[in-house]
């Protein structure tokens, strides 16, 4: 018979278990808020029980330790630095300070839906999905690897829909540029990667998937053919009118030529330590630059500007291109848009403008 007790406002269950040196040992854990989920619990207890044989040692493991263990024992052993740093962040930020103090073994999936809920409606769409994956991931290594609970209870809990807000496409001004060049000189590891954005309109991850073999210097060409997803290289980018050439001019070549020079210079610097790769957009010991590490980017912009991106180079370039008269055309292939009628969408506030000046110039004409 199971001894069924209520302290404050919560049922508690007894179980007797064999430690592992043969001496019997009592367990109280919590069931629930009635005693009917209490004896639910009880009976769940009792079935793992029979089935492992045994009785799990975990009732006073909280999340945050747990989370602690995770990413000393799996994160910081087998992923790279840039992620170590987001999922840091995102425990930080977000998941230990919520709900770091929970018993790992009394979170369920309703909980973490509601937590999930609460965060889609204070932030964005890839913040929220960053904190479910790491949750996901965390608790898969519970279930596992450590064998602290029987089922992972992030794996039913979905993302909920969003309603997306309108499209806001920043440009940066002459002196918002400036200051950011400021910022982010030569020599410093988001240089190159900004001022490809801002010369060529690439998106982030064809920046960060270009390789040397993609330039040719003689014709002044970008080849883009790939783009980066998760960390990984993506052969074919967003859309088949990605793949694209994109020709550029001489200050992007001057840019390009002495980022070539750097990249000998640090092979030589740090020998057989330097990361031997073909990609463009690299640390200063040669390991590839990702989307993780560009956020830095994005923060800067909404802490200086009060908004902005990476993403606000390229609407910066083709805004750019557009009220200098060049030809829609051009552009979208520039963009890689899959048709003319998208670019126009998204930049036909410049198109209207132009129409008026057209308008006014026929005045004048005629």
């Amino acid at each position: 018979m199971a001894y069924i007790r209520k302290r404050g406002d919560k049922w508690y269950y007894t179980l007797e278990t064999i430690d592992e040196n043969g001496k019997r040992k009592r367990l109280v854990r919590a069931g629930g808020k009635t005693k009917a989920e209490c004896e639910k619990a009880y009976r769940a207890a009792m079935i793992e029980k029979d089935r492992t044989g045994r009785i799990r040692m975990t009732e006073n493991i909280t999340l945050a330790d747990f989370l602690a263990q995770w990413m000393k024992e799996d994160v910081k052993r087998n992923c790279r630095e840039n992620t170590i740093r987001a999922y840091s962040a995102m425990l930080k930020n977000h998941i230990v300070k919520d709900l770091g103090s929970r018993k790992i073994s009394q979170i369920t999936a309703h909980d973490l839906q509601t937590y999930i809920n609460k965060k889609a409606d204070a932030y964005s769409r890839s913040t929220v999905n960053q904190i479910l994956s790491v949750l996901k991931k965390s608790l898969t290594y519970a279930v596992a690897i450590c064998d602290i609970i029987p089922a992972n209870p992030a794996q039913p809990v979905r993302m909920p829909k969003q309603q997306a807000a309108p499209e806001r496409t920043h440009v940066f001004s002459a002196a918002e540029l400036a200051q950011i060049f400021e910022r982010f000189p030569p020599g410093h590891q988001f240089y190159l990667p900004l001022q490809l954005g801002y010369h060529t309109g690439m998106r982030l991850g064809e920046c960060l998937a270009l390789s040397w073999d993609d330039i040719d210097m003689k014709a002044q060409m970008l080849h883009v053919h790939a783009t980066l997803v998760n960390g990984g290289i993506q052969p074919m980018p967003k859309t088949a009118s990605s793949i694209r050439d994109i020709p550029f001019g001489r200050k992007l070549y001057s840019i390009l030529k002495t980022a070539h020079k750097k990249r000998a210079q640090n092979r030589l610097r740090y020998g057989q330590y330097y990361k031997d790769t073909e990609r463009i957009c690299v640390f200063e010991d040669g390991t590839p630059i990702d989307a993780d590490a560009m956020r830095y980017f994005n923060h800067y912009c909404k802490e200086t500007f009060g908004a902005g991106s990476f993403h606000s180079l390229r609407h910066t370039h083709a805004t750019m291109l557009l009220e200098a008269g060049k030809e829609l055309e051009i552009v979208s292939k520039r963009l890689g848009h899959s048709t003319l009628n998208t670019t126009a969408k998204v930049y036909s506030h410049i198109l209207e403008q132009r129409t008026k000046r057209s308008v006014a110039l026929l005045d004048q004409v005629l």
